[in-house]
């Protein structure tokens, strides 16, 4: 049974998600998997591979001009049917504040999740599944006819009243050949944002870029991305892909593996001495990527806003593929196992 555990949150009008390109970068640039080698994504400047220029767009969007319409009268408890608000799934541990295992039906529950992009595109697969026995599917590619961004989109703004969020899910690729352009497949803005006016916002998202895993960050004058470098990787031409299609530091294609996301923001205030700085920090199947850390510090190079994070309190949260894509090459991506807490969750 999916469970949908949230004591305070914010709903945002159901939007279409929007996606633009990004400006040709040279594969040659990192090709020999050098975290130094500049690599120029933009039409105005550039960074480094491992922290590679990504000029951005991104994948969500709030409605109604971008106002971000919440609701703070409106609660999950209320949109999941709980009467007491309390998780009864081991799966769901007890500081979570939300929990999805798409085991409600073979579609998404339109009270919780926009599904965005082409027919077929986004779906409820019955024949893979981390947990229970269902996932959520989102394919694209010259293969299925389909091009163009495809998500689902969390309409439930979630609670983070320290600006602080762990999340943590399973997923699952069926070919480790990841593009060269970056996809975001777990995108993050705050509650008010606005994708007609992206560059005003601050966005995340865990994705990947220049055929690497990678965390994407974009907005009020940041575009960047930080790659968690598999050497011996080479970036197949217009942005295909990459040559190791059977894996990814050892994570076999078509087996599900878990992410956990840490998410420190720092919007609580001049006076505030609890938050010292922004971090984020990724850990897959339980071990902490260095690569993809970020901080002040390893966003400095690219002179980052005073805030370089959304707002995590009444964050949207989209999983699929967003921002810049491939078209033509295909694109298999499934999630499960959904957590968002504020303590860690663990794989």
């Amino acid at each position: 049974m999916t469970l949908l555990v949230l004591r305070r949150v914010s709903l945002v009008l159901v939007t279409t998600l929007v996606a633009c390109g990004t400006a040709p970068i040279d594969p040659d640039a990192a090709a020999s998997g050098d975290t130094t080698a500049v690599a120029d994504a933009s039409s105005t400047g550039g960074g480094t591979v491992g922290s590679a220029s990504t000029t951005s767009t991104s994948a969500g969007a709030s409605s109604a001009g971008g106002d971000g319409a919440t609701s703070s009268d409106d609660t999950a408890a209320d949109a999941s049917g709980s009467d007491d608000g309390e998780p009864d799934d081991p799966n769901c541990p007890a500081a979570a504040v939300f929990c999805e295992s798409f085991e409600d039906g073979d579609a998404l529950d339109p009270s919780r999740w926009e599904p965005s992009g082409a027919e077929g595109a986004v779906s409820i697969d019955t024949t893979q599944a981390y947990d229970g026995g269902h996932s959520l599917h989102v394919r694209m590619g010259a293969e299925y006819g389909l091009d163009g961004a495809a998500a689902a989109k969390l309409l439930l703004g979630v609670p983070a009243p320290d600006d602080r969020i762990h999340a943590r899910w399973y997923m699952r690729m069926g070919d480790m050949s990841l593009p060269g352009y970056h996809p975001n497949l777990v995108l993050v803005t705050g509650p008010d944002y606005d994708i007609g006016h992206w560059w005003d916002f601050a966005t995340i998202s865990f994705g990947t870029f220049l055929g690497e895993f990678s965390v994407n960050a974009f907005g009020l004058g940041l575009d960047g991305a930080k790659l968690w470098t598999e050497r011996g990787n080479e970036v197949l031409p217009d942005f295909g892909g990459d040559t190791t299609p059977r894996s990814e530091h050892g994570i076999a294609s078509g087996e599900w593996f878990c992410v956990e996301w840490t998410l420190d923001g720092d919007h609580q205030g001049a006076d505030d001495m609890e938050h010292p700085g922004e971090r984020e920090e990724v850990a897959i199947e339980g071990n902490p990527v260095p690569d993809l850390l970020g901080t002040d510090e390893t966003w400095a190079p690219f002179n980052p806003p005073e805030h370089w994070s959304p707002i995590y309190d009444g964050s949207i949260w989209t999983f699929g593929i967003g921002g810049a894509y491939p078209q033509g090459p295909t694109l298999d991506v499934w999630f499960d196992a959904i957590v968002f807490s504020h303590e860690p969750v663990g794989c």
